[in-house]
């Protein structure tokens, strides 16, 4: 027969019967001083003071423990009956990792809407594992290929800490641009987090980046741009992988003419139409301009290597990727600006005709 054996923070969660060990170990201790007080002869204050922070510490724990499991089995019912709702029966249609497995956005706020309950003040860091890991976990594939996968239209550079539903929100900004409510609800969006498949990462993001599902998705052809979602910290750029999506937009701005290049996007609005509000436009460039890429990190340290030697290798310096940066910041600046000129421009008028004046020739 095997064995199996538990890492000590599992052993203590997992393991014992009938409640986890984590529970088990301080009750044993309230116990023990339950026991000094019915042996001593006297009053042991001591025993009272082992007891009573140990009896609130046990009750703490398993509130929690029973809150985590009355979550998990509401979690479970809701991708059961998101499952249901779509119909799968055998499983999803596979699609190769790059340009092809990008979500219609129809499609991914409808996810996004049926697990609001779950995720209203979460990150990625909780969607991917207890959400989209679970959901396709019986197909072993991508979100877009159990949603039903469609080719790209823009790629979105995101840092999984970001808010889940403002990354949702911000996207529906970009998409509403322009567009009727039957064109944007259209648009696909490739995202890494839903693009590619989780339970099989290292197919995924093999050894080369040229052979990562980032780079087959930027360099398809079918890229019209990318969206960069950003929070008040401009939090995306302090993460090596995103530094990896720039420079791609920078060699794809060179040879593409019909590319879009970089488009700043956030809950508000997106910055390089104007639609975000002007104190979070100012404030994020503001971010931007003090940045330095050079800083960024990965959570693998080789990850953060290998993409520091391929700008080095492509730009020379860093020095020359800040001033790349910096260059898409005044363009987003700029078209935002003209932007907001034309709202005021086109206010103006309209405050002017219903001035006091233009009352009393009415009359």
């Amino acid at each position: 027969m095997g064995s199996a054996t538990l890492p000590f923070g599992h052993a203590l969660l997992h393991a014992g019967w009938p409640f986890p060990l984590i529970v088990q170990m301080p009750l044993m201790l309230v116990i023990a001083a339950s026991l000094m007080l019915i042996s001593e002869p006297h009053f042991d204050e001591s025993a009272v003071a082992l007891a009573i922070p140990l009896f609130v510490v046990i009750l703490q724990l398993t509130l929690k423990c029973k809150s985590r499991r009355h979550h998990r089995r509401r979690l479970d019912k809701a991708i059961e009956d998101f499952c249901k709702k779509l119909g799968h029966g055998d499983g999803s249609i596979a699609v190769d990792p790059g340009p092809g497995r990008a979500i219609m956005l129809k499609k991914l706020l409808g996810f996004a809407q049926h697990f609001a309950d779950f995720t209203r003040d979460r990150n990625m860091y909780y969607v991917e594992p207890n959400i989209v890991r679970q959901l396709t976990a019986p197909y072993k594939t991508s979100l877009a290929e159990f949603l039903g996968a469609s080719r790209l239209n823009w790629f979105v550079s995101h840092w999984w800490g970001n808010n889940f539903q403002d990354t949702m929100n911000a996207l529906k900004q970009h998409a509403i641009c322009g567009k009727t409510a039957e064109d944007w609800s259209g648009v696909n969006y490739w995202i890494c987090t839903f693009s590619n498949n989780q339970h099989k990462l290292k197919e995924e993001i093999p050894g080369r980046l040229e052979d990562s599902s980032f780079f087959k998705a930027l360099h398809s052809g079918f890229c019209d741009g990318v969206c960069m979602i950003l929070d008040e910290h401009a939090e995306p750029l302090t993460r090596s992988w995103c530094l990896f999506e720039f420079l791609q937009i920078v060699q794809l701005s060179e040879k593409m003419k019909d590319f879009q290049g970089l488009v700043f996007c956030h809950t508000s609005g997106v910055l390089d139409y104007g639609t975000a509000s002007v104190a979070v436009a100012l404030g994020i460039c503001k971010r931007l301009s003090n940045m330095r890429l050079e800083d960024a990190s990965a959570s693998s340290q080789s990850d953060k290597e290998m993409i520091d030697a391929l700008v080095i290798d492509q730009l020379g310096s860093f020095a020359n990727f800040d001033s790349k940066l910096r260059k898409e910041i005044i363009e987003a600046m700029d078209a935002a600006k003209l932007a907001y000129e034309r709202e005021f421009q086109a206010l103006a008028p309209a405050e002017a005709n219903s001035g006091p004046g233009s009352s009393q020739e009415s009359l």
